[in-house]
């Protein structure tokens, strides 16, 4: 809802898009000869139901002027539009999507750089060169090694090597860098 509401509180005929969308088709049959396309048409109904009551989307009486718009079979509001809770909420889950995306382009930038250093025959590494070999992987997104460097910061780095290396020890007695094992657990 949250891509056709640009002016916020538009209105939106959200049964129609939901047959689109799920493709439900009843046809000419009596609807008691689909029981999965009301099983699923429930469960988008009983959504809608808990989202209204909690308020982030309100349902709004429109009266139709084109009558060629198929019925949207039933009870219930045709229309409904988000609410400013309902819209920052859209929005934070739009948000939180885009940051378990990148999560995983991390990860797979990560891996590829452990495997290139493992192929190298490294057995232990330390963060800088596991930076070197992320920015020959990543030039793309980063124009300088520095913005490297801030983005795959030390905890960042240690927290995700933390998935892929098998143990960690110092590099020295009296070293602060610490070295990983390369190889899963």
């Amino acid at each position: 809802m949250l891509k056709q509401d640009e002016p916020a509180g538009r209105s939106q005929l959200l049964w129609n898009e939901l047959y689109r969308a799920t493709g439900i088709e009843y046809g000419l049959n009596p609807k008691k000869s689909h029981p999965t396309e009301i099983c699923e048409e429930k469960k988008f109904r009983y959504s809608i139901f808990r989202l209204v009551k909690r308020g982030f989307i309100k349902p709004k009486i429109m009266m139709r002027t084109d009558f060629s718009l198929p019925d949207p079979r039933g009870y219930g509001y045709s229309f409904y539009r988000l609410t400013p809770t309902g819209r920052l909420a859209a929005e934070k889950i739009q948000q939180q999507n885009h940051q378990q995306e990148q999560l995983l382009r991390d990860q797979a930038d990560l891996e590829a750089a452990l495997g290139q250093l493992q192929v190298l025959g490294y057995g232990w590494v330390i963060n800088r060169q596991i930076r070197e070999i992320l920015w020959t992987l990543s030039a793309d997104r980063f124009d300088s090694q520095v913005e490297v460097d801030s983005y795959w910061n030390n905890t960042k780095l240690g927290l995700m090597l933390k998935k892929h290396t098998t143990k960690k020890v110092r590099a020295g007695v009296h070293s602060r860098h610490l070295r990983y094992g390369l190889g899963k657990p």
